[in-house]
């Protein structure tokens, strides 16, 4: 077989891929493909500014781990696995505040960039059928657009009457500013228990973190990833308490003997049955 087919990152979002289920190597593959950087951009992690160039992208395992279903060794395993077949390049952090992971996808550019030459498709059923449609479809829409112009324009004097202060309240309320939301998911993700994302997203927005404070919670979100890992969900806190109780604000490295039993237990049962 030869050629190549596109493959849209929305699909990331179909149930399908969101299905929770142990990844193999293959589809952790697909997913480095599908969220590494088209373009540059620019990401903070640990109260720095870093750019992240075109098919590379910036992570951590313990994200990556929570995101493929996997322990943290499996996902070490698999990025040295695909950087032996020069498939990736990695290098990760050092540091002892949150750790991350680049990830430079090699020959990114020789498959993602766009050909000149795009093929040109041949009329199928749908596109002879289009204007067929619109023709059809046309005079049966008119009534309806006008009714809606109508109660567009009722909805528009109704909203003049209304002070201006409450509008901007509301909106404020109903529409979140998409930078905070976009942290949150990042911090949902990173969290070791994905459970009351709705009661943790109130306590999110309601915090409203800048960007100093947002490094410093997914810090302690990291540390705490790795004081619980192999711990049981219910000794692991809610991700909402946890932002309500300022949990970032505890003192590092401040795992107890139960925890720091329960890690080594598991590390026990993965090397035993590996």
């Amino acid at each position: 077989m030869v050629g190549w087919i596109k493959l849209h990152r929305k699909i990331r979002g179909h149930c399908l891929f969101r299905e929770k289920r142990p990844f193999s190597h293959f589809e952790a593959w697909i997913d480095l493909l599908l969220r590494a950087q088209y373009e540059p951009t620019k990401q903070l992690m640990n109260g720095k500014i870093m750019t992240i160039g075109r098919g590379q992208l910036l992570t951590s395992q313990v994200e990556l781990a929570a995101q493929w279903h996997r322990h943290r060794e499996w996902v070490k395993k698999t990025l040295l696995l695909l950087k032996s077949d020069f498939a990736i390049d990695f290098e990760t952090s050092r540091s002892s505040g949150i750790g991350f992971t680049l990830i430079t996808i090699r020959n990114y550019d020789l498959y993602q960039n766009q050909s000149d030459n795009e093929p040109t498709l041949e009329p199928t059923l749908e596109t002879t059928l289009e204007p067929t449609l619109e023709r059809t479809l046309e005079p049966t829409l008119e009534p309806s657009i006008k009714k809606e112009d109508k109660e567009d324009k009722k909805n528009t004097d109704a909203k003049a009457s209304v002070p201006s202060s409450s509008i901007s309240k509301k909106s404020k309320l109903t529409r979140p500013e998409p930078a905070q939301v976009e942290a949150f998911n990042k911090f949902y993700q990173a969290y070791p228990r994905h459970v009351g994302k709705s009661d943790a997203e109130k306590a999110w927005l309601t915090l409203n973190p800048d960007p100093d404070l947002i490094a410093k919670i997914m810090a302690a979100v990291q540390r705490y990833a790795e004081d619980v890992q192999g711990s049981e969900p219910k000794y692991i806190k809610h991700p909402g308490p946890w932002l309500n109780a300022r949990r970032w604000e505890d003192e590092p490295n401040g795992t107890n003997d139960n925890s720091q039993t329960q890690d080594a237990d598991w590390r026990r049962r993965t090397f035993v049955n590996a």
